[in-house]
């Protein structure tokens, strides 16, 4: 994965209604589990647990370790999840040897229709409707359409824009979000950004994606969408890549 470019964040996410105007909420380029020192015994690494970041004095962690830090039942599981939001589901007797852009979240089970999850996101939708009206959702992918981009070079005035969370979100931060295939800034492709997408995106056309997640520990959910890191934030934060230019 391509260095992703940096961002500004507000730290206070608590009430989300009142940051609606606030132009700088995410930072890009998370490193999870990240060194710090030269390599030598004793070092100290930083472990991504759901958003938090945890010091730790070896170069693996156990399942059960993972749990304690994390704060939920053992009988939750642990995913762990790489740079490029894979997820995994580790052994309850697993030995995790730490690696720089993995993290790791509780393995979370939603029931089939009217679910916690299902009315989570349509939570996350009703907000992001508060600043980008006309927003939809298709499953766990959100389509904002005519996002307004700055006069900066460009090629389009506003773009659609389309995000994506995975089963275990909120635990697992969003990553990347999605344009229409051809954007260019003054006739060039865009630094972290690739076309085409390699999956099926459910809105119409062909699509790009720009790299952009949170940097380190400054994903921090709640239980109530208004109270703890949300999609808003995230797509304000898509609102400052773009002010970024190239």
């Amino acid at each position: 994965m391509s260095v992703e470019k940096l961002a500004t964040t507000t730290n206070d996410m608590a009430d989300a209604g009142s940051d609606l105007n606030l132009e700088g909420t995410m930072m890009t380029n998370g490193i999870v589990a990240q060194e710090k020192g030269k390599e030598q015994p004793g070092k100290t690494y930083y472990i991504d647990i759901e958003g938090s970041m945890h010091e730790w004095h070896a170069p693996t962690i156990t399942v059960a370790q993972i749990i304690v830090l994390g704060g939920w039942d053992a009988s939750a599981g642990v995913i762990e999840v790489d740079q490029d939001n894979n997820e995994r589901t580790l052994a309850p007797d697993e030995v995790v040897e730490l690696k720089p852009g993995h993290g790791f979240a509780k393995k979370i089970q939603w029931k089939r229709g009217d679910s916690l999850f299902e009315s989570r996101l349509d939570e996350e939708l009703a907000l992001l409707q508060t600043r980008y009206p006309g927003s939809s959702r298709v499953g766990n992918w959100f389509h904002l359409p005519a996002v307004p981009l700055p006069d900066i070079g460009w090629d389009r005035q506003s773009t659609d824009v389309v995000l994506r969370v995975q089963p275990s979100y909120p635990g697992t931060e969003p990553y990347a979000f999605m344009v229409p295939e051809g954007i260019r800034f003054k006739g060039q492709i865009p630094d972290n950004y690739s076309e085409p997408v390699g999956e099926i995106v459910p809105f119409p056309g062909k699509w790009g994606q720009f790299s952009w997640l949170a940097d380190n520990g400054q994903w921090r959910p709640a239980k109530t969408v208004a109270s703890g890191s949300n999609l808003l934030n995230f797509a304000i934060g898509v609102n400052v890549r773009f002010m970024q230019g190239k």
